[in-house]
């Protein structure tokens, strides 16, 4: 591919406009153009188009799905619609990122990795966090051995709630729609990060849920107790309950140290030693991954995740769910 990728958003709520399309605009229109704007809410889809500058609107998703102007698909959607809008884009040959959680069940997300094998596309979860500056010089602290080896990890992130940030979503807390509560929502994030960082794999061990108010099945916090593969151990808490400042917590406790990020701090991870030191990590160049799904929908570079890394975020999360017993109603 030549020019810039020509990317469908299915979907044109809040997240597509506060953090899809101005990271698209970042990467710069040789590399991604938006050509179609398509929502539910015609209204919607034109606020999107306008804060693009330029692209066609429409209400159905599949007239989208097969335009000859569209090469992939961003899917910003309720969370239960991502199946069938993945499988629908690879069968016209589309590549694909996907918003998080990239399923709802594990069928789900076997049915979409299926379809991109098929057509040799791109499926690409939208699972950023890992991407972070601060979280990426972590895990190369880690990598170096600069803290001996993992014992344990601590990650957080949480916020006052999706009612706060996207107002009118209210899908997110239809069970249906949404497939759970926080622990979906940011767990995955989570979940992918501590896999990102560590280069290990997840075994859920126990998990503890918090019920939001008359709403059943949908939870406002969780709390998850994990291990590592190599033998490190670790938890996780991911809420719609926190107070502000809210943000990402992840602490990696070594045999000889400890890594700690904190956000809206320096920015800079805080590497303490066994001797008392303590002195902050330079950070990477920050990267851009909806750039990098750009240029691997163009063949241009390798997507640096797939959708068997959003698979592992999702089973992780299910694991949990059922270690919780799901009960929600009951609590």
């Amino acid at each position: 591919m030549t020019g810039p990728v020509r990317v469908a958003i299915l979907g044109c709520g809040t997240i597509a406009r506060d953090v899809h399309l101005p990271a698209f605009a970042a990467a710069g229109r040789d590399l991604v153009d938006v050509t179609v704007f398509a929502s539910r809410s015609l209204e919607s889809a034109k606020r999107a188009a306008g804060q693009w500058g330029s692209g066609d609107v429409v209400t159905d998703w599949q007239e989208a799905v097969g335009r000859d102007d569209v090469d992939a698909v961003d899917i910003c959607t309720p969370n239960g619609l991502h199946r069938v809008m993945t499988v629908a884009a690879c069968a016209a040959g589309k590549h694909v990122l996907v918003e998080k959680p990239m399923a709802v069940s594990l069928d789900d997300a076997d049915a979409m990795i299926a379809a991109a094998d098929a057509a040799r596309r791109v499926l690409m979860p939208a699972q950023n966090i890992r991407f972070a500056p601060a979280c990426r010089a972590a895990g190369l602290a880690l990598a170096d051995g600069r803290i001996g080896d993992l014992v344990g990890v601590r990650a957080v992130l949480g916020h006052t709630g999706p009612q706060d940030w996207a107002p009118g979503a209210d899908w997110f807390f239809d069970r249906e729609q949404s497939g759970g509560g926080a622990l979906l929502d940011l767990g995955v994030h989570l979940f992918d990060l501590v896999r990102a960082v560590t280069g290990d794999e997840i075994a859920v061990e126990g998990a503890v849920l918090k019920a939001r108010a008359s709403v059943p099945g949908i939870e406002d916090a969780a709390e998850v107790a994990f291990r590592l593969g190599r033998g490190a151990i670790g938890s996780l808490r991911a809420s719609w309950d926190s107070t502000p400042p809210s943000g990402l917590q992840l602490t990696l406790v070594g045999t000889t140290g400890t890594i700690t990020v904190q956000a809206g701090k320096t920015g800079r991870p805080v590497l303490r030693g066994g001797d008392g030191t303590s002195a902050e990590l330079d950070l990477p160049e920050p990267v851009n991954p909806y750039a990098l799904f750009a240029a691997a929908a163009a063949g241009r570079s390798p997507a640096p995740l797939d959708g068997r890394d959003g698979k592992a975020a999702v089973a992780a999360v299910l694991d949990a769910y059922a270690c919780a017993g799901r009960s929600l109603e009951k609590q």
